[in-house]
């Protein structure tokens, strides 16, 4: 028989558990969209570099 308390910490720690995969999740979602825009940025500069190339010629 297991006393109350450890049957409470136990159910706690799966809460904890939800709460650090949920944490996880929503950072790898923020990298991705972070990595997302970063090309997006870098794609656009790239372009605005040949538009200003061939401007100049």
């Amino acid at each position: 028989m297991r006393s109350i308390w450890i049957e409470e910490a136990i159910s706690n720690l799966g809460g904890i558990i939800v709460i650090i995969l949920q944490i996880g999740f929503i950072a790898i979602l923020a990298a991705l969209v972070i990595l997302i825009v970063s090309e997006i940025i870098k794609a656009a500069a790239k372009g605005a570099k040949k538009e200003r190339k061939t401007k100049d010629e």
